[in-house]
């Protein structure tokens, strides 16, 4: 008790804000095709890749488990795209995995896979999408999620690793969570996520933390074909059709980003270029310098005056970028060690490479890693 005391306890810690608490557990749920997937891959590709996640600074990239259960590969890629990655954006901290055949997360069979690929990849975060999807039992069952309390969200708790787990909203979205009310028991945050005039609302419905926010209120933008989701504050609302269309034919015309209003005037005069009133003007350049998920929308000035106008984007030739794990790792089992049922701890100072784990009494053969990249 005298350590308890004397030592710090930090207030307020996210490792991605205002969406996932350090160490905690976090669920969002949202009727179908609201964009709950969507955001959470949004912001966990950009935690993953040291990117501005929801506009606000950028931060050193962090080791991610993604445990996507609905998406095949062309959807990854295509909304991968539609944030702005290429294959030249470093995923090495992101890792994905397609239809996973973990066994249930609710089993202790279960949580002891889910703990070994954590360990593997040093993942400080880890998506289940959805959490449905990867239990066993039904979903009106409050014992399904009890187990998955009791087995994998305890040992995700005592390893200190934050977990997003998303979910469907039931038939009535104002009662919260398709399925059983115990969803809510385990978790630190709960989120219903709601869409918009201008982008998304996330509606804190649940938490044990004082430090979360009631709502959080996003703004969806499209820069060129590119997806730009970030926070709304009374400072940085959102910007108009016409707004983003003159930014977009700044960007064609190839004004780079920093050239300021007054600048642009007088060099547009000089081109015989006719632009949209100053204050349209000042909000397209304020457009135009807002964090988004991919660099390079910076041109530099040639011969004076002159610049060279945007070069056209080429798509990836290859799907998903350099992600996949380095090597394969001949791992037969992992789920328990020998008979013992219990979830192994995490330890982040000596990976479990080239470990083999065995249950006799289940038959999960490459489960794992060799479907991770």
């Amino acid at each position: 008790w005298k350590d308890f005391w004397t030592q710090e306890h930090t207030t307020e810690d996210w490792i991605c804000k205002p969406l996932i608490a350090r160490g905690r557990q976090t669920a969002i749920f949202a009727g179908a095709k609201t964009g709950k997937s969507w955001l959470t891959l949004n912001a966990v590709a950009a935690l993953a890749t040291g990117k501005p996640i929801l506009g606000q600074p950028a931060q050193p990239p962090v080791h991610c488990l993604y445990l996507d259960y609905e998406m095949i590969e062309s959807d990854l890629y295509e909304r991968l795209e539609q944030f702005g990655y290429t294959e030249d954006d470093d995923l090495s901290h992101f890792h994905y995995a397609i239809i996973p055949s973990l066994p249930p997360l609710n089993t202790t069979e279960g949580a002891s896979a889910l703990m070994h690929l954590i360990n593997l990849v040093k993942a400080e975060v880890v998506v289940i999408d959805t959490t449905g999807r990867a239990i066993d039992g039904e979903e009106n069952s409050a014992d399904s999620y009890r187990e998955f309390a009791r087995t994998t969200g305890l040992a995700l708790k005592r390893g200190g690793v934050a977990c997003v787990r998303t979910d469907h909203a039931g038939k009535n979205a104002k009662l919260g969570q398709r399925g059983s009310s115990a969803k809510n028991d385990d978790v630190d945050i709960v989120f219903q996520l709601i869409k918009t005039d201008d982008g998304l609302r996330l509606k804190r419905t649940h938490t044990r933390i004082s430090w979360v926010p009631e709502t959080i209120d996003l703004i969806v933008e499209d820069f060129d074909d590119t997806i730009n989701i970030r926070l709304k504050t009374k400072e940085r609302t959102g910007f108009t059709t016409q707004e983003l269309d003159l930014a977009r034919k700044l960007d064609q015309l190839g004004f780079p980003t920093e050239m300021g209003v007054n600048e642009i005037i007088t060099q547009a005069k000089q081109l015989g270029i006719k632009l949209s009133r100053k204050t349209t003007l000042s909000r397209a350049v304020q457009a135009r310098q807002m964090p988004r998920p991919l660099d390079g929308n910076q041109f530099p000035p040639k011969d004076g005056n002159q610049w060279e106008p945007p070069p056209k984007r080429e798509p990836p030739r290859e799907p998903l970028g350099n992600h996949l794990l380095e090597a394969f790792v001949g791992i037969g089992n992992p789920v328990c060690i020998e008979d013992t049922q219990v979830v192994p701890t995490l330890d982040r100072d000596t990976p479990q490479t080239g470990t083999t784990y065995t249950n006799q009494n289940n038959n999960h053969d490459n489960i794992m890693p060799d479907e991770l990249w």
